[in-house]
């Protein structure tokens, strides 16, 4: 139970990391950091701990990805889902 609790292996960040490194393969970001930081999601071990930046990175890409997705269906009202965000963008992707 005890490694169950503590692991911090991350797959949803994984997950959008890996879809965002396939997305910079075909359109390069033309902003550097971004390339930084994709290259970082890229080489990441899936590990989420307080000192690692590409987690912060990865958590708000992927509720900006829903916000772009949703923001044309449902306007203003995109902010107020949040009901298995992650589910829905294995889908969409």
């Amino acid at each position: 139970m005890l490694k169950v609790q503590t692991d911090t292996y991350s797959y949803p960040h994984v997950f959008i990391g890996e879809q965002l490194a396939a997305a910079a393969r075909i359109a390069p970001p033309k902003d550097r950091r971004a390339q930084k930081l994709i290259q970082q999601a890229k080489d990441w071990n899936g590990i989420a701990d307080s000192n690692s930046s590409v987690v912060t990175f990865l958590d708000s890409a992927m509720y900006r990805s829903l916000d772009l997705i949703l923001e044309a269906r449902l306007g203003k009202d995109a902010a107020l889902y949040s009901w298995r965000k992650l589910a829905f963008l294995q889908k969409v992707f």
